[in-house]
């Protein structure tokens, strides 16, 4: 058995839900990764493989509280740690232009700082998610 990075993208072939990608990385021995500073994010964004189209990123391990009516209340790390660093794209988070709840954080490579943060609803957007093993 191979010794896991302290962080990786995993990518399975077949698109799951955000949910079930969460259960994914416990079952591997860590849990999807945890941006608390500039830093981190900045070394995680680092090792995603760079494109010049758009499209969404991997899930991160970021959630928000279904019971929050705002898009941008509400938002925990799985880990428990502190939500006080964020990264949000333009205009985000948003509940797709406050059409259905997004409760889910991801990459996003739409914005000119790419790639930034937005909020997805946890559907197929994106096979790709980064554990972070402690």
């Amino acid at each position: 058995m191979r010794e896991p990075q302290p962080r990786e993208i995993m990518r399975p072939r077949i698109r799951r839900r955000a949910g079930f990608l969460r259960i994914l990385a416990i079952v591997n021995s860590g849990h999807l990764v945890t941006l608390t500073s500039a830093a981190e994010n900045d070394f995680v964004a680092a090792i995603i493989p760079s494109t010049s189209a758009p499209t969404f990123g991997p899930w991160l391990g970021g959630y928000q509280d279904p019971s929050d009516a705002s898009p941008s209340e509400g938002w925990k790390w799985v880990t428990g740690e502190p939500w006080s660093f964020t990264d949000w794209g333009p205009g985000t988070p948003d509940d797709n232009g406050r059409r259905n709840p997004e409760y889910y954080l991801h990459y996003y490579f739409f914005a000119p700082n790419a790639p930034t943060w937005n909020d997805g609803d946890g559907a197929a957007l994106t096979a790709e998610f980064i554990v972070e093993y402690e």
